[in-house]
């Protein structure tokens, strides 16, 4: 079924924003920033040779985020690309934008 412009979007069966979706990537986002905390635990290109997971930076309220939060970057991206196409594919399809204009 191809998407035309007045046909599914525009009679209010579909919204146009995914509040839900928006919600969740800014959870990602955060999760990613937060991975990233871990990163300034210690000086230097590599890590100590006596380091521990656990002695990073308020590990055990992070722990989550330090150990899994690699995931988040991933779910981030899939979820800003499915984000994308729902906004502009109508517009893209009926070429009044294309994707060098975005």
């Amino acid at each position: 079924m191809c998407l035309q412009k007045g046909n599914i979007m525009d009679n209010g069966i579909w919204p146009k924003r995914l509040f839900a979706l928006d919600v969740s990537r800014g959870f990602a986002a955060l999760s990613v920033v937060l991975w990233h905390w871990q990163n300034f635990a210690y000086k230097g290109a590599s890590l100590p040779e006596d380091f521990h997971k656990a002695s990073q930076p308020l590990y055990t309220i992070f722990r989550m985020f330090y150990e899994k939060g690699s995931l988040a970057i991933e779910y981030f991206f899939i979820l800003s690309g499915f984000i994308c196409f729902w906004l502009y594919s109508l517009s893209i399809e009926d070429r009044s934008t294309s994707l060098i204009r975005l």
